[in-house]
């Protein structure tokens, strides 16, 4: 259209067909006739009448995107798990024009690892310009609801742009994206010691009495950690045992009452030593919703040296003698005879294992006698007996 005062030639309606540039060009050319006409004061109206040629051109328009945005994301979300989409519309979409996003750290969070990255989903969208798929990548800490205590976060800025692909002018638009991590209740962990990255081993001395404390299960030593402690999400972890064992521990060793979080063990009944030296067990411990964690516990059962226990006497020829009796010998038998023989036990192994007879040598008579190592008991070399002396 055309003003008649000024003749400004303005569009009517940009929404038309004929107005749009096509894909690669060139533009639609229309071809207009304009008469201009003067008063007429001294004479008759005197008309002139000229071609003028519109061309439509290129021009790129920016594309725009809806936010800002904001995702929540469960923590401890695996790589490749999508956060958010983010879609953009281009006017010039319809020219099949499309958009490519990307996404840097903004905020407070810039120049810090950063576990999120976007990438363009094509033909899909407003006139199949594309979208912005968000995802986990992997990063240092990952994504971790507590790594505020160890200086990460938990609320990531960033910003999302979208850019056009004109050969000659693309133009972007950018706007905000906030993704929160969502705390999850998370399994407790036993962290294992230094010595021993498979187990904890714990010691206690054979027949140490009921109640006592369990070496290596001291005041922090055996306890698992559990990071939802601090958050609120579990005030308390229980431990208990599991496997095959977990019978037999119950019957040897119990928890202390009066610890939290922690495993301190106490004997339930003495140990023996000689009966089974080692056990392997299964040491359980579960947070307020039923999450477990694992940790192997050998339980040595210390030797300690134990009084060797009289069983009986036995004659010469191997009989018992009856409690009370005595033992019996030829007089004048030569030095060597046997009289008897000592018959003791020891459960201890090795060197506190090994017996040695001795006699008394304050008695009257241990100068006659004299007893080996296997507790053979013979007259000394050179002792006399006579029955009337």
């Amino acid at each position: 259209m055309i003003d008649a005062q000024s003749g400004q030639i303005s569009v009517a309606d940009n929404s038309t067909a004929a107005l749009v540039y096509p894909t690669g060009g060139p533009g639609p050319v229309h071809r207009v006739n304009v008469t201009v006409t003067d008063a007429g004061i001294d004479g008759p109206k005197l008309s002139f009448t000229a071609t003028v040629e519109i061309e439509v051109v290129d021009k790129n328009f920016p594309p725009r995107i809806n936010g800002p945005f904001a995702f929540t994301l469960n923590e401890n979300a695996e790589v490749g798990v999508e956060v958010g989409t983010v879609a953009g519309s281009d006017p010039d979409g319809r020219q099949e024009q499309i958009l490519t996003y990307s996404l840097r750290p903004g905020g407070p969070n810039v120049n810090r690892p950063f576990p999120f990255e976007i990438e363009t989903v094509a033909g899909v969208g407003t006139d199949g310009v594309g979208a912005g798929r968000i995802k986990v990548i992997a990063a240092e800490g990952g994504v971790d609801f507590e790594g505020p205590r160890l200086g990460r976060f938990n609320v990531y800025e960033a910003i999302v742009t979208a850019t056009d692909n004109h050969p000659d002018s693309p133009l972007s638009a950018s706007r905000t994206v906030r993704i929160t991590l969502a705390d999850v209740q998370e399994d407790p962990v036993f962290p294992m010691g230094e010595t021993n990255a498979n187990e904890y081993v714990l010691r206690v001395v054979e027949g140490e009495p009921a109640g006592t404390l369990v070496r290596g299960s001291e005041e922090g030593a055996l306890r698992a950690t559990d990071q939802d402690l601090a958050d609120g999400f579990g005030d308390a972890l229980s431990y208990s045992w599991g496997g095959n064992s977990a019978a037999a521990a119950a019957g040897m060793l119990q928890f202390h009452p009066s610890r939290v979080n922690q495993a301190n063990l106490t004997l339930s009944r003495p140990l023996d030593h000689e009966q089974q030296a080692e056990h392997e067990l299964l040491l359980l411990a579960t947070d307020t919703a039923g999450n477990p964690d694992s940790a192997m516990v050998r339980l040595i059962v210390e030797d300690k040296n134990e009084p060797s226990v009289f069983q009986r006497v036995e004659r010469a020829d191997g009989s018992v003698l009856p409690e009370g009796a005595a033992l019996e010998v030829r007089e004048l038998a030569a030095g060597g005879t046997v009289v008897g023989r000592m018959i003791a036990t020891d459960e201890d192994s090795g060197a506190w294992g090994r017996m040695q007879f001795s006699l008394d040598a304050d008695a009257s008579s241990s100068s006659f006698f004299a007893v080996d190592g296997s507790g053979v008991l013979r007259l000394a070399a050179g002792a006399r007996l006579d029955w009337e002396d």
